[in-house]
C-alpha cells in the first residue's frame, strides 16, 4: 500500500475518492441536519437569478434590515452550477461532498509538503473523525472554508505571496470567519521566526531582532494574508455595510456571544472534554501512541537516527500546529463550531509528532527495545498495541455510522413546504408572519420570499435591534404571555397570522384559548392562526 501512495497522482486520487465515498454515504439521507442549509439554497438561487443579494427585507425586525452582507457570497456562487445541473437539494448535497473531499485532499497535500511518512494514513483518519466529519458535511460553507485554509497553508510553505494574497481576498468573500486565515498564517510566521532564533548555531549571541530580520520572508507571508483580507473587505460587493455586519457577526455573535442572555444556535455552545474526546477518538489514540513511544525512547535509551536532523523547517510547523490545536481546543470548549479547525490541526500536530519519533526506531534498536519491554512487563504491552490497532477500523466505522444516523434524524428537505405554499397563496405580499421559533425562518424563507418574518439566522440580530420587542416575542412563543397577545402581534409586529410549530405546546395552548385567534391551517408540522376582526383590549 505504501508503494501505491508513493505515486502522487494515485495517492491524491485514492484519498479524494475515499473522502468522496464517506461524504456520499452521509448525504444519502433526504434530510438537512442544519436549518441554515435552506437559507444557503435560497441565497444561491437568488444570486443566480439577480446577482449579489444586497438587501435583506425578509427579517425587518433585525439588524440585517439595515446592515446586510452575504458573508458566504462565493460559497453561494459555487453552489449555483451544481444546483443548476442536479436540482437544488441534490446539487447542494453533491457540492458539499466534493468540497469535503477537496478539503481532505488538501490536508493530504499539506502532509506531503511537510514530508510526513504515510500521509494517506493521517488523511484517512481525519476523514473518519466524527466531530470533524459532522461539521464538514453540513450544507454550509464549512468544507469549502477548510479547503481554502489548507490551500493557504500550502501557499505559505511554497512562499507564494501573490497566491496567498488572492486566497485571503477570496476567503473574505467566502466565509464569515475570515480572520481565521491571517491568524493561522500569523501562527506559522511566528513559529518560523522562533525556530530560526532557537535553532540557530549562533543563538546565544543572536538578538531576537536578528531572528526577525532572517525571518522576514515568513513575516511577508503574514503581510500578504492581512493585505488580502483588507482588500477583500474594501473591494467587496457589500462595502461599506459589510463592516457593520461583521461587527455583529464576528464581534457580537462570535466573541461577545449572548448565550448567557438569550437562546442562541447550538453551534455556539461549547463541547465538554468528553464530547471532544469522543468526536476525535482516533486522533487521541494516535497521540497516546506517540507519547508511549516517547516514553519508551526515554526509558530504554534507544539510539536516535541522526540522518535527519531536527531543523527549523521541522520545528516551525510542529510548534505552530501545536499552538493552533491548543487555541482551537479552547475555542471548541467555548463553541463547538470550531471543532472543524481543532481536529485538522491536532491531526497535523500528531502526524508531525509521530514522524519525528519514527526515525529513532531503527530495526535493530526496535528489536532490542521490544526485548527489554517484554522482559520488564511481559506480553501486556504487545497485547495493548494489538488492541489499539484493532480499534482503528472499529472507531472509524462507528463514528461514520453514528454521524449518518444523526443526519438521518435531521429536517426533511420538504420541511414547511405545504405551510409555506399556503402562506404564499393566502396572505398579501409583504405580510409579516409571526412564527414560533427563530429556526423556523430558513425553511420558510426557502419556500416563501413574498412574506416577512420575525427572527432568523441568529436571534442576536433580533435582540440587538430591539431588545424590548425581542422579549415580547420570546414570552409569547414560550407561552409565558397569557393576555394581550393579539394586540402585540398586530400592532407591535404588524402581523395578521401566527405560525406555530407542533412542538411549541405551551404557545399553542395559549393561542387556542384566546378568542382573538382562529385556526386557518394545520398539517403534521405546524398550525397557522389568523387574528379575528375584534381586538383584545388587554395589551399592556
Amino acid at each position: 500500500m505504501t508503494k501505491f501512495f508513493r505515486r502522487p497522482g494515485l495517492g491524491y486520487a485514492a484519498v479524494f475518492i475515499f473522502a468522496l465515498a464517506v461524504g456520499a454515504y452521509l448525504q444519502s439521507t433526504p434530510t438537512f441536519i442544519d436549518p441554515d442549509s435552506f437559507y444557503h439554497l435560497k441565497m444561491a438561487e437568488l444570486t443566480a437569478a439577480d446577482g449579489p443579494v444586497r438587501d435583506f427585507p425578509w427579517l425587518p425586525f433585525t439588524t440585517l434590515g439595515a446592515a446586510f452582507a452575504d458573508h458566504h457570497f462565493l460559497y453561494h456562487v459555487a453552489l449555483i452550477p451544481f444546483m443548476a445541473a442536479l436540482g437544488p437539494v441534490a446539487g447542494a448535497k453533491t457540492a458539499t461532498v466534493i468540497f469535503f473531499a477537496l478539503a481532505i485532499a488538501a490536508f493530504y497535500a499539506l502532509l506531503r509538503q511537510h514530508a510526513v511518512r504515510s500521509p494517506w494514513f493521517y488523511a484517512l483518519v481525519l476523514a473518519t473523525s466524527g466531530g470533524f466529519v459532522f461539521r464538514m458535511n453540513l450544507v454550509k460553507t464549512s468544507a469549502l472554508s477548510v479547503f481554502i485554509l489548507f490551500f493557504a497553508l500550502l501557499a505559505v510553505e511554497k512562499k507564494a505571496h501573490r497566491f496567498l494574497f488572492v486566497l485571503s481576498w477570496l476567503y473574505v468573500w467566502t466565509y464569515g470567519g475570515w480572520p481565521l486565515l491571517p491568524i493561522v498564517v500569523g501562527a506559522m510566521a511566528a513559529a518560523r521566526v522562533f525556530a530560526i532564533w532557537k535553532l540557530s548555531p549562533t543563538r546565544v549571541r543572536m538578538a531576537f531582532g536578528e531572528a526577525l530580520r532572517r525571518g522576514r520572508g515568513h513575516l511577508e507571508m503574514l503581510g500578504a494574508a492581512v493585505g488580502g483580507s483588507i482588500v477583500g473587505l474594501v473591494f467587496n460587493p457589500y462595502f461599506p455595510r459589510n463592516l457593520a455586519f461583521y461587527w455583529e457577526q464576528i464581534v457580537q455573535i462570535g466573541i461577545v456571544n449572548y448565550r448567557g442572555t438569550i437562546g442562541v444556535g447550538g453551534e455556539w455552545y461549547g463541547y465538554s472534554f468528553a464530547d471532544i474526546f469522543g468526536g476525535a477518538g482516533l486522533l487521541f489514540i494516535l497521540l497516546l501512541c506517540g507519547l508511549a513511544l516517547l516514553l519508551i525512547i526515554v526509558l530504554f535509551d534507544l539510539p536516535a537516527d541522526r540522518r535527519r536532523p531536527f531543523a527549523e523547517r521541522d520545528l516551525a510547523p510542529f510548534i505552530a500546529s501545536l499552538a493552533l490545536a491548543a487555541l482551537f481546543l479552547f475555542m471548541t470548549l467555548r463553541s463547538r463550531r470550531f471543532v472543524e479547525y481543532f481536529q485538522p490541526f491536532m491531526a497535523l500536530f500528531v502526524a508531525l509528532f509521530l514522524d519525528a519519533l519514527l526515525p529513532k526506531f531503527s530495526l535493530p534498536a526496535f528489536r532490542r527495545g521490544t526485548k527489554k519491554i517484554i522482559a520488564e512487563f511481559g506480553l501486556l504491552p504487545a497485547a495493548a498495541a494489538i488492541f489499539l490497532i484493532g480499534l482503528f477500523p472499529f472507531i472509524a466505522v462507528r463514528d461514520i455510522r453514528m454521524t449518518r444516523e444523526v443526519y438521518a434524524g435531521g429536517l426533511p428537505v420538504g420541511k414547511y413546504a405545504a405551510a409555506a405554499d399556503w402562506l404564499a397563496a393566502n396572505t398579501p405580499e409583504g405580510s409579516v408572519v409571526f412564527h414560533s421559533d427563530w429556526d423556523d425562518f430558513p425553511p420558510l424563507f426557502y419556500r416563501d420570499t413574498r412574506n416577512r418574518f420575525i427572527s432568523g439566522l441568529d436571534p442576536t440580530f433580533f435582540y440587538r435591534q430591539d431588545g424590548r420587542r425581542y422579549w415580547q416575542w420570546v414570552h409569547i412563543t414560550t407561552g409565558k404571555r397569557k393576555s394581550g397577545i393579539a394586540d402585540i402581534v398586530r400592532r407591535g409586529f404588524g402581523a395578521e397570522v401566527v405560525l406555530i410549530e407542533k412542538d411549541h405546546k405551551e404557545m399553542r395552548e395559549v393561542i387556542e384559548a384566546d378568542a382573538n385567534f382562529s385556526k386557518v391551517y394545520a398539517d403534521d408540522e405546524v398550525d397557522i392562526y389568523a387574528i379575528s376582526d375584534h381586538r383584545d383590549s388587554g395589551a399592556q
